[in-house]
């Protein structure tokens, strides 16, 4: 019985540079973070990593972690995407499972035949005869 890639491992993250450390010491968001952008081929991750440092630095952890949640929720991997998401701010919307249908008890209303709607020769031109004896047509 030959084991699928279902089965491999996952490995953990390993930081090895300060932006690295620094990075994941905000917690498991960030984890997955580097794991997601990784996964996804950011091969810049290095880089951006100092960025996002200095943007949970600015923006304070808790703002930033949301952020970043956010941002491994909607696979955005780059930095740039990060700090737009910062830039948006709390008024982003937060997408939720559907909830249970809206059923309503619709009033009883009277109903009426189509022809009471339709436009007669003499409606169209009483109302012409009408707006032109009052001065209200042109």
């Amino acid at each position: 019985m030959a084991r699928g890639r279902a089965f491999s491992p996952r490995r953990a993250v390993r930081p090895k540079t300060v932006a690295e450390k620094a990075f994941c010491a905000l917690g498991q968001t960030a984890e997955a973070f580097i794991t997601g952008a990784a996964a996804a081929g950011n091969t810049r991750l290095g880089p951006e990593l100092a960025e996002l440092n200095t943007l949970a630095a600015a923006h304070g952890e808790r703002v930033f972690l949301d952020a970043l949640s956010r941002a491994v929720a909607f696979g955005r991997w780059r930095a740039a995407d990060v700090r737009s998401i910062l830039a948006a701010g709390a008024g982003t919307p937060q997408p939720t499972t559907a909830g249970d249908a809206l059923v309503l008890e619709l009033p009883v209303v009277p109903t009426r035949s189509l022809s009471d709607y339709a436009i007669g020769a003499s409606t169209i031109g009483a109302s012409t005869t009408s707006a032109a004896s009052t001065g209200g047509g042109r």
